[in-house]
């Protein structure tokens, strides 16, 4: 649990923004555990921890991208593989764009 609570503040170091969760419940049964509320980060940057490493925890980060390019350049910009398919990438983006996801993840 501290691992993750960490990573939120490293995101909140590095300029991201919590846009939910982020922390433990409030709820007083819940206190004794290791839970996290699920936890939404935006205004993230491909170079921040919190996009580049795994969290094993709770949370997604949002990235933005401007054109199919990007985002497959997104999906690939990391060692380590963490990133969404650019298949996903591309359905978020083209929700309805069937041709485009699938070109996408080819």
């Amino acid at each position: 649990m501290d691992r993750v609570l960490s990573y939120v503040q490293v995101a909140k170091d590095e300029g991201a923004a919590i846009l939910c969760g982020g922390k433990q419940p409030d709820d007083p049964d819940l206190q004794n555990g290791y839970f996290i509320e699920p936890t939404v980060i935006g205004n993230c940057t491909r170079k921040m921890r919190v996009v580049q490493e795994e969290i094993f925890g709770p949370v997604v980060v949002i990235l933005s991208f401007s054109d199919e390019a990007d985002a497959i350049e997104t999906a690939n910009d990391s060692p380590f593989g963490l990133a969404t398919d650019a298949q996903e990438i591309a359905r978020v983006w083209w929700r309805n764009t069937v041709y485009t996801a699938f070109r996408a993840s080819t």
